[in-house]
């Protein structure tokens, strides 16, 4: 039964249709006779994981394992490494837009961060017990409740304030042959916050109360109540939180990028959902000085006023920064949808006539940014025309056309190709009858293999792993494998071998490759299976595997990144 491939859109648009070709020839079962290859002179070929590999004669991909694939021609049009060309029709289903390098109207804008409202720290007062006693009686009814520096809060009763009390008045008494004994006791009761006043009162009444008066040590709204009437407090335990709510603090998520723009003293308009028509002045007070390293977000805090009472802690909040950039007053900018990010470089595509549909990569250094452009510092000049839509789809072109891409750069690839040139020679694999008979046995193994590296199980892996090699085993008959099944035994034993997951996913990726090569052949099983790739795997080389669902889940990265990749072609039976 005649087989084919059908290739499917991934991402944005499908590298087969940027770089005009399909897969298209049909493959004949292993009774039939083969037809001998011929490829035509002047053509190179490349493996569509690893487009770094670019050499004249076809065979299998050094890195991974896959079959090259040919480069498309460009039609004869004279084409640099930096530059892709695309044909009409590839252009128009690649919706590409682009837009002239100018300077944009930023050198003063707004920057909208979110946030919520919080108590003032510095107004926020923890009244604790200085000394073991009892609450006789609690003058305070409930939380939210106000009240005044020196209103008294509730009555105590405290042995150890009895005692200090009796000190005191014998002390007193002899204050003029110990007058150093007299101020100690009197030092004592300062410390656990009486008053002289109340002390003076209780030398001149010359009698010991059973309870006195606990104060606020502030003014404010009670935001915590701890104690109950008649409960025991030890010295240091929490009795009330006082909250001074007149003035707020708003504590905003600034981003990475956006850090530049803000410093202490800068003014925030605060807006909230519950006062639409209301604005709020707030004044930058504190910038963290470190940054989140999961969220990439550090707190920009303010202060406000909030003498009417209308603003609660907890509330959302938006605020808007005013930022003047450091830069010209016109800078050159481009949009941010126009910038590729490698990690360690930013590119663009240039297109350099409009009725020409040749684009050239380019590396810019970039600036601020702001209301969705970036400052260029480097690498374009006035009425540039980038792409700023379908940038990615140019670039995926051009890593399967082995050019200069986001992910490799000229030398890199000039290297690679001489390198790799001669080791590539000759290396078509071939399956055999007896060897597809094994594949096919070990698919439902491999793809068991993928389903415990997708849930980050490193012992099931193995195991499976195991179970796999010791098939191979089984179906050779203990005679030493041969050709591809012979890589793919050893694959398994060193997978099975492995108890570290980041190893064992190292080793799927050329494992995967092998049964992808296999299936590319025509040599499925009776289901549909889904060629799926994931680009940050293999050190941001990408990578590839197969399955039987469409629905992604990657095996490289699990639930880290569970739904990273596409599907980039779908093997089925015609």
């Amino acid at each position: 039964m005649d087989k084919k491939f059908l290739l499917v859109v991934a991402g944005a648009l499908s590298i087969g249709l940027l770089t005009g070709y399909f897969v298209k020839d049909a493959f004949t079962t292993t009774s039939e006779p083969s037809a001998t290859h011929q490829h035509e002179e002047g053509t190179r070929y490349t493996c569509s994981m690893h487009p770094q590999i670019n050499q004249p004669e076809p065979g299998s991909c050094p890195i991974c394992g896959m079959a090259l694939i040919p480069v498309p021609s460009n039609d004869g049009q004279g084409q640099g490494l930096n530059e892709v060309v695309l044909s009409p029709n590839a252009l128009a289903l690649s919706q590409i837009e682009t837009q002239i390098v100018g300077g944009h109207d930023g050198h003063k804008t707004s920057i909208m961060l979110s946030g919520t409202l919080a108590l003032n720290e510095d107004r926020h007062t923890v009244q604790t017990a200085e000394y073991d006693g009892r609450i006789e009686q609690l003058l305070i009814s409930s939380e939210g409740q106000y009240v005044t520096k020196g209103q008294v809060l509730a009555r105590v009763y405290s042995p150890v304030i009895l005692e200090l009390q009796q000190e005191l008045l014998t002390a007193a008494k002899l204050k003029e042959q110990q007058p150093d004994w007299y101020q100690a006791v009197r030092n004592k009761l300062r410390l656990l916050k009486f008053s002289d006043e109340w002390i003076d009162a209780l030398e001149s009444d010359g009698k010991t109360q059973d309870t006195f008066d606990l104060v606020a040590e502030s003014s404010g709204t009670i935001t915590k109540l701890v104690v109950e009437e008649g409960a025991f407090v030890s010295r240091g335990r929490v009795i009330a939180e006082i909250a001074d709510l007149s003035r707020l603090w708003v504590r905003l998520e600034g981003y990475e990028d956006q850090l530049y723009a803000f410093q202490k003293g800068q003014k925030v308009v605060v807006s909230v959902a519950s006062f639409p028509s209301r604005e709020f002045d707030a004044t930058v007070t504190f910038i963290d000085p470190v940054l989140n390293s999961q969220s990439r977000v550090t707190e920009i805090r303010a202060e406000l006023s909030n003498s009417e009472g209308m603003l609660k802690p907890g509330m959302f909040v938006k605020g808007e920064v005013k930022v003047a950039s450091t830069q010209n007053k016109n800078p050159l900018t481009v949009p941010s949808t126009a910038v590729l990010w490698t990690g360690e470089r930013s590119v663009v595509y240039v297109q350099p006539s409009k009725e020409i549909p040749n684009f050239v990569l380019k590396t810019v250094v970039l600036g601020e940014k702001h209301d969705g452009y970036y400052e260029v510092v480097e690498g374009l000049e006035p009425r540039d025309r980038v792409v700023v839509n379908g940038a990615f789809v140019i670039d995926a072109s051009a890593q399967l056309k082995g050019q200069t891409s986001m992910m490799n750069n000229a030398n890199e690839n000039a290297s690679m190709t001489l390198h790799l040139e001669e080791h590539n020679k000759g290396s078509q694999k071939q399956f055999t009858a007896e060897d597809n008979a094994i594949m096919a046995a070990l698919l439902p193994h491999y793809l068991r293999i993928k389903n415990a590296l997708v849930n980050s199980d490193a012992v099931e892996s193995a195991q499976r792993a195991k179970e796999s090699f010791q098939l191979v085993k089984s179906e050779t008959n203990e005679v030493p494998a041969q050709g591809m099944i012979s890589h793919i035994e050893r694959m398994l034993k060193t997978l099975s071998e492995q108890s570290d997951l980041e190893n064992q996913r190292h080793e799927f990726i050329a494992l995967s490759a092998h049964f992808i090569d296999w299936a590319s052949q025509g040599l499925t099983s009776d289901e549909t299976l889904y060629v799926q790739f994931c680009p940050m795997a293999n050190d941001n080389q990408g990578a590839q595997w197969l399955s039987t669902e469409e629905e992604i889940r990657n095996p490289y990265y699990g639930d880290a990144m569970l739904s990273c990749g596409s599907i980039v072609e779908v093997l089925s039976i015609e």
